[in-house]
This record gives C-alpha cells, sequence and structure tokens, in this order.
C-alpha cells in the first residue's frame, strides 16, 4: 500500500507543468491528453499560426492550433481540481504521513492526532478549520474597528491640512511685520542722515561763499592798485615840473584814500565743522534693546486644538 507521503509527493510531480517545472497556471489539455501552462504553450507555438500544426513537446504528436489560437485549447479541470485539493492539504513536519488537522492555542502552532495523542492532548486545541474560521472571524473584527476610525483619521488629516494653512499664513504676517518694522527704523535712520547731510550742505555752501566773496574783494583791491600804479607812471612822464607838485600831492591824497577803503588782508580761515557720531552700541544697551532693536517674537500657545491620534485594539 502507497505511502501517504509518497501519495503526496506524487500529486505534487502531476500538479506541476513539465515546460516551466512550476505548478500548473491555467493547464490547457492537448489532443494527446498532455497538459500544459497556457504561458506556456503561448511561449512554444509563438510562431505557429492558427490553423498550422504544432508537436506536443511530450510525445511529439501534432496537434492542430484552433483558430483562436492555444487559448481556445480545453481547460483541464482534473487537474485544476487535484491542484485545489492539493493546495488545501498541509503535512506535519514531525510525523510526514499525517496531515495537519488540528491548532494548538497553548502552543500557537498547527499539529497532527498524532502530535496531539504525544504531547499536545492537555492543551486547548481546535479543528484547524474552525480555528481558521476564529481567526479570520477576529481579523474581519478587528479590520471592521480600524475602519471605522477611518472617517476620523481622515477627519484628522484635513484639520492638519487647514492648520498647515493656517499657520502658514499667520508666518507670513509675522514676517511681513518684521521687514515692516525694518524698514521704518531704516526710513528713520536715512531722514537723520538726509537732514546732517543738507544742514552740513547748507554751513558748506555759506562758507565757500563767504570765502569767494573775500578772494573777489581782494581781486578788485589787486585791480585798483594795478590801474593806480598805471596812472602813477603816466603821469610821471606827461607832466611838467610845474604841475609835478599838485600832481604829487593829488596822487597821495588817492593813495591814502585807497589804502584806507582797502579790504582786510589778513588771513583767512573757515570755521571749523565736525561730527560726533552717537555711540549707537551703548545707546541700544543703555535702553536695554541691544537684541530687540526691531522687536522679539512672542511664543505664544497654539492657537488651536492640538491633534493626538491614537489606536488601540479593542
Amino acid at each position: 500500500m502507497m505511502a501517504a507521503a509518497d501519495i503526496r509527493t506524487c500529486v505534487t510531480n502531476l500538479t506541476k507543468c513539465s515546460i516551466c517545472l512550476e505548478n500548473f497556471d491555467q493547464p490547457k489539455s492537448l489532443p494527446c491528453l498532455h497538459t500544459f501552462c497556457l504561458k506556456c504553450l503561448q511561449n512554444l507555438c509563438q510562431n505557429v499560426r492558427p490553423g498550422q500544426r504544432k508537436g506536443c513537446p511530450i510525445c511529439r504528436k501534432e496537434f492542430r492550433i484552433p483558430n483562436d489560437g492555444v487559448e481556445a485549447l480545453p481547460l483541464n479541470f482534473d487537474m485544476v481540481a487535484l491542484m485545489e485539493v492539493n493546495r488545501g492539504i498541509e503535512y506535519c513536519d514531525q510525523h510526514s504521513d499525517e496531515a495537519l488537522k488540528l491548532f494548538c492555542f497553548d502552543c500557537n502552532t498547527d499539529i497532527c492526532v498524532v502530535c496531539y495523542a504525544l504531547s499536545h492532548a492537555q492543551h486547548r486545541c481546535e479543528d484547524v478549520k474552525m480555528a481558521a474560521e476564529r481567526f479570520h472571524q477576529q481579523i474581519d473584527d478587528d479590520a471592521e474597528w480600524a475602519f471605522s476610525r477611518l472617517g476620523e483619521i481622515q477627519d484628522s488629516v484635513k484639520k492638519l491640512d487647514d492648520e498647515t494653512q493656517r499657520y502658514a499664513a499667520e508666518m507670513k504676517q509675522v514676517e511681513t511685520a518684521i521687514r515692516r518694522q525694518g524698514e521704518m527704523i531704516k526710513e528713520i535712520i536715512d531722514g537723520q542722515v538726509n537732514r546732517i547731510l543738507h544742514r552740513v550742505e547748507i554751513l558748506k555752501n555759506g562758507i565757500l561763499g563767504d570765502i569767494q566773496r573775500q578772494k573777489e574783494r581782494l581781486e578788485l583791491s589787486l585791480a585798483a592798485m594795478d590801474s593806480f600804479r598805471s596812472y602813477a607812471q603816466e603821469i610821471k612822464k606827461k607832466s611838467g615840473v610845474r604841475n609835478m607838485m599838485k600832481l604829487a600831492s593829488d596822487v597821495h591824497d588817492r593813495v591814502d584814500d585807497m589804502l584806507q577803503s582797502s579790504v582786510n588782508v589778513r588771513q583767512y580761515r573757515a570755521p571749523g565743522i565736525s561730527f560726533v557720531p552717537t555711540d549707537f552700541m551703548h545707546l541700544i544697551r543703555t535702553a536695554g534693546i541691544e537684541q530687540n532693536l526691531i522687536g522679539k517674537l512672542s511664543d505664544g500657545a497654539l492657537t488651536g486644538p492640538a491633534i493626538f491620534l491614537q489606536l488601540r485594539l479593542p
């Protein structure tokens, strides 16, 4: 009598495709009754047109390719059923002839009846199919509970999206306020600089004007003296002895008048102007705003409710 392990090996071999050596995938039967995977037959007949003939990979008996291709070959339903039966049977690692029929909750493992008799008789065991149904039900219950929180979580995600937009807008307002404060302070400083520079310009123009006027008066005096010298030389040449005394007296009087009305020839020196800068660092340190000249950020509490998510299985 064939042992269960031998039967299992035989069934396993029967459910494998001889082309790809894997379990059948959509097993198709040829007229010679040999069976192959659909995908293997498609690769085998990819260069053969419908209506033409092709040899079986095992017995070489030729078969005709259907008009609709190898997909139209008949499905081997017996092989499909055998695969289903073989797929549903699992065997014990300790006793290869015995199928796994029980589940031990104490050991959390599948066992065969021999394992039960030898070492699990005092444990809490159940038919493996019933245990599977129990676990399936537990999975369904857990999944249902998890999905019941789906709406809550989606709503929380939406709130976080809204909070992101709100906070981004709030931070943009803060950045704008900081820049506006900086611009205001710069305008104040620029205004003071411009006023002082304007005052300097007025003083400079006034002093330079005084210097220019002094220069012009001196130049007029030089021109008058030069003209007088030419006059004196001229009358010496043209005047007779009788008139020389009178002319000399007139020249003397003109010299006195010219010297008395002449400008002061003392060295002119413009009044000094200097700039004493404000000790700005001392000023802001005294005011206690060394680190907060522009302002400071307020670490206020959250304006909206915090969102905490915690999932726990029942």
